[in-house]
C-alpha cells in the first residue's frame, strides 16, 4: 500500500522545509578593487550562467574543477555561496554563509545585495546581531537594489522581534506523550477529541499505514487500535478532526488523478453509536482539483470548518480559509479569513480550540517569528474580526519550523509531532506535550453532555435538548446522536454564568438539568444524563433542581429561573392541569413539617401564577415528611426528600 499519509506529512514539510524569500537578487559578480571582474567567457562566468539557466548539476562540476586554483577569489566564494543557496536539491545554507563570510572579508563592499542575503541567513541562524549589522548596512547603502528594500525592512524587523522573544522567553518543558509513542513505529498527523478522551493518528510500522484511535485511560493514552471501516481501505486517512461530541470526523485525503499527480481534499464520516457512515467528500465549496485543501480544524458544535489551502486568489502563498455549515448540513462556500490572519507570506495548520474564539495557527514569512514557520494565536472579537495575532513565543518557536498545534480544552496544555532527534521522543515521528504560556491560552470551557433515557433506561433519539444562559436568556439548540440519544454542549468558565438544559418532545413530560457556574468551573466534563418520561394522568414528575434549605420555602434564583421555565411548559401545553406537591426530609416535627411541604407548593403555585399561568389548571398540597424518596440518614438523601413535584390530572 503507498504511504498517502506520510505522502500528506511529507508535502507538508517540503512546502515548509525552505525559508521565505519571496523574490531573489539578480545573478551577477559584484566589485573588489583587488580582484578585476571575470570576463563574459571566463570559467566563473560560464559557471554564472548555468547556474542562472537552473543546470545546477553542471555549474557544480564547473565550480568542482576550478576550485583548487579560485579557491582565495571572491568571485569564487560568492560563486560557491549563490550555488549553495539556489540549488534546491543541494542546497547547503551552511556552506553558503561559509562563502559569503569569507567574500566579504576580502572585500567588505562586494556587493549590497550579498549583504541583503547573508543577513537574512544569519538571522534565520539566530546569528541576529550580525545579520541585522549586514541588514542595515543594505538598507542604507544609495546603491542597493530598491526592489529588495521592503523585504530588507521586513527582515530588519523580524530581527528585532527574534531579540525582544529571546530576551523574554516562555517556560517550555516538553515530554513525550508516551502510549501513543512507540519505539517501532512512527506516530504523526495527530487529533485529540476536545474532551481530551481520544486521539486519532496515522502510525506507520513496518512500511504500512494505519488510521489509529487511541482512548485516555486516566494518565496517559493507550496503544491504540486501527479505526474500523469504512477507514483504513481506501482514502488513507491523515490530518483529522473531530467534533465536540466525537461524532463528525473531517480528515485530508491525498488521493492519484488521472494524470498521475496528487489532490489533496477534504472527507468527513459520521459516527451513530458505535458506527462510522461511509466517507464522503467536504464537496466542491470546499474541495478544489487545482489546489490542496488540507489541515482541517472544526469548530466544536460543527458548525464552521477551518482548512488551509493554495488556491489561487489568495492573500499569500498559502492561506486559511473557512466554510459555515448551511443548514441543510451542507458547507458553504470556503472564505479567505482574510487580515490580519493570512499575509503575504503563507499561513497554514490551523487549530480552532473549543472555545469557538481562539484560532492557533502557523505563519512564515509574513509575521514576524523566530524564522521558518513560528506558532501564533490569535482571538476572535464579538463582531467576527480577529485582533491582531501573537508569537506564541520562544523557545516553543525557533528558527526551524513549528506547525500542527493542539491545545486541551482547559487550555493548560499543547501537543505536536515531531521527528527532532532533540526533543526526546522513542521513536522517528512521536507525539510531544508541553504546557502552554499563561498568556496564550485561549477561554476556559468545560463540555456538558449526557444521555436522554426514557423510565426503562433506552436512549431517546426523537427529542428536542436546548442550553439556555440564565443571564442572557440565550438558547442554543444542541444535535442529539440519533442513534444513542447523546448530547453536548460547550460552555464558557470564564463567564461564571449558569445554564439550564431542557428536552422537549412529542408527549413528553418536562425535564430539565440546571448547571451552576460552580459546577462548571470544577469539571472539565459535566454529565448530564436526561430522563424523558412520557405524560400521563396521575403520575409524578419532579422539577429537577428545585431544592429547598431546611426549615425553609424560600425560593432562591435557582428554583426561580426552573419554575419559570416550567411556566413556558405550561403555556405550551395549554391543556394540561396539574397539582403542585411539596415534601420535606425529617428534620423537625411533623405538623410543622406538614405546614412547610404546605408552603413550598404554594410558593411555587403563586410563581406560576405570576408568570400567567390561570389558577384554575392548578392546585398544590403538602406532604410533610410522609413520602421520602430516599433515605434521611445523611445530607445528600435530606436534600433529594425536600423536594417538590407536579401530578398530571389532566391532559
Amino acid at each position: 500500500m503507498r504511504n498517502w499519509s506520510l505522502l500528506i506529512l511529507t508535502t507538508l514539510t517540503l512546502l515548509l522545509s525552505l525559508p521565505a524569500y519571496a523574490q531573489m537578487p539578480e545573478l551577477g559578480f559584484g566589485n573588489c578593487p583587488d580582484q578585476g571582474q571575470p570576463s563574459s567567457r571566463s570559467d566563473l562566468s560560464v559557471a554564472l550562467e548555468e547556474i542562472r539557466k537552473e543546470n545546477f548539476e553542471l555549474a557544480s562540476q564547473m565550480v568542482n574543477s576550478m576550485y583548487a586554483e579560485e579557491v582565495d577569489n571572491p568571485h569564487m566564494l560568492y560563486l560557491i555561496g549563490e550555488l549553495m543557496f539556489r540549488n534546491p536539491r543541494g542546497r547547503n545554507l551552511a556552506v553558503a554563509e561559509r562563502s559569503w563570510d569569507d567574500c566579504l572579508r576580502a572585500c567588505p563592499n562586494y556587493k549590497p545585495e550579498l549583504k541583503y542575503l547573508l543577513g537574512r541567513i544569519k538571522i534565520n541562524n539566530n546569528n541576529i546581531e550580525e545579520g541585522m549589522a549586514l541588514l542595515g548596512e543594505f538598507i542604507d547603502d544609495p546603491d542597493a537594489d530598491p526592489n529588495l528594500m521592503d523585504l530588507a525592512l521586513d527582515a530588519y524587523e523580524q530581527g528585532q522581534v527574534m531579540q525582544e522573544l529571546m530576551a523574554n522567553p516562555v517556560e517550555y518543558n516538553v515530554s513525550v506523550v508516551r502510549g501513543i509513542s512507540t519505539p517501532n513505529a512512527d506516530e504523526y498527523l495527530t487529533a485529540i477529541s476536545p474532551d481530551g478522551q481520544l486521539a486519532f493518528f496515522t502510525r506507520r510500522m513496518g512500511g504500512n499505514e494505519t488510521f489509529t484511535r487511541s482512548e485516555f485511560g486516566g494518565r496517559t493514552f493507550n496503544f491504540g487500535t486501527p479505526m474500523p471501516r469504512p477507514f483504513n481501505a481506501n482514502f488513507n486517512e491523515g490530518s483529522p478532526t473531530i467534533t465536540a461530541d466525537n461524532r463528525l470526523l473531517i480528515f485530508t485525503s491525498c488521493l492519484p488523478t488521472e494524470d498521475g499527480l496528487q489532490n489533496c481534499d477534504l472527507y468527513y464520516s459520521i459516527r451513530n453509536g458505535d458506527r462510522w457512515s461511509e466517507i464522503q467528500p467536504i464537496g466542491a465549496t470546499v474541495n478544489s482539483p487545482d489546489s490542496w485543501e488540507s489541515q482541517p480544524s472544526v469548530s466544536p458544535n460543527g458548525d464552521k470548518l477551518y482548512f488551509a489551502s493554495n488556491r489561487e486568489g489568495g492573500i499569500g502563498g498559502i492561506d486559511i480559509y473557512v466554510s459555515h455549515r448551511q443548514p441543510d448540513g451542507s458547507w458553504g462556500e470556503a472564505v479567505n479569513l482574510g487580515e490580519p490572519i493570512n499575509t503575504p507570506g503563507d499561513e497554514k495548520s490551523p487549530f480552532l480550540h473549543t472555545d469557538s474564539r481562539t484560532l492557533y495557527f502557523a505563519s512564515r514569512g509574513g509575521h514576524p517569528g523566530m524564522g521558518g514557520y513560528d506558532l501564533f494565536y490569535a482571538r476572535q472579537n464579538e463582531d467576527g474580526s480577529y485582533n491582531e495575532p501573537q508569537n506564541i513565543g520562544y523557545p516553543i518557536n525557533t528558527s526551524a519550523n513549528e506547525v500542527g498545534l493542539i491545545v486541551n480544552l482547559q487550555g493548560t496544555k499543547a501537543y505536536f509531532n515531531s521527528n527532532d532527534p532533540e526533543a526526546g521522543g522513542v521513536g522517528l515521528w512521536d507525539l510531544f506535550e508541553f504546557t502552554m504560556p499563561e498568556d496564550a491560552r485561549p477561554e476556559e470551557v468545560a463540555i456538558v453532555r449526557g444521555v436522554l433515557r426514557d423510565e426503562n433506561g433506552r436512549p431517546v433519539t426523537n427529542a428536542e435538548v436546548t442550553m439556555k444562559n440564565t443571564v442572557t436568556n440565550e438558547e442554543t439548540r444542541l444535535d442529539v446522536d440519533r442513534s444513542s440519544g447523546e448530547y453536548t454542549a460547550v460552555v464558557s468558565v470564564a463567564r461564571n454564568e449558569d445554564v439550564i438544559i431542557k428536552v422537549e418532545g412529542q408527549d413528553a413530560s418536562f425535564s430539565t438539568r440546571y448547571i451552576d457556574a460552580d459546577q462548571i468551573s470544577t469539571t472539565e466534563v459535566v454529565d448530564a444524563d436526561m430522563d424523558v418520561a412520557k405524560l400521563e394522568v396521575g403520575k409524578e414528575y419532579r422539577l429537577n433542581d428545585v431544592h429547598f434549605e431546611t426549615d425553609s420555602y424560600e425560593l432562591d434564583n435557582q428554583d426561580k429561573f426552573i419554575i419559570d421555565e416550567f411556566a413556558i411548559f405550561l403555556q405550551e401545553h395549554p391543556t394540561v392541569t396539574v397539582d403542585i406537591q411539596g415534601h420535606t426530609d425529617d428534620v423537625g416535627g411533623d405538623d410543622a413539617n406538614l405546614i412547610l411541604s404546605r408552603n413550598r407548593a404554594r410558593v411555587v403555585y403563586e410563581r406560576l401564577i405570576a408568570k400567567g399561568i390561570a389558577s384554575s389548571r392548578m392546585t398544590h398540597h403538602g406532604f410533610g415528611e410522609t413520602r421520602p424518596v430516599a433515605p434521611n440518614r445523611n445530607d445528600r438523601g435530606r436534600a433529594m426528600n425536600r423536594r417538590t413535584v407536579f401530578v398530571i390530572t389532566s391532559l
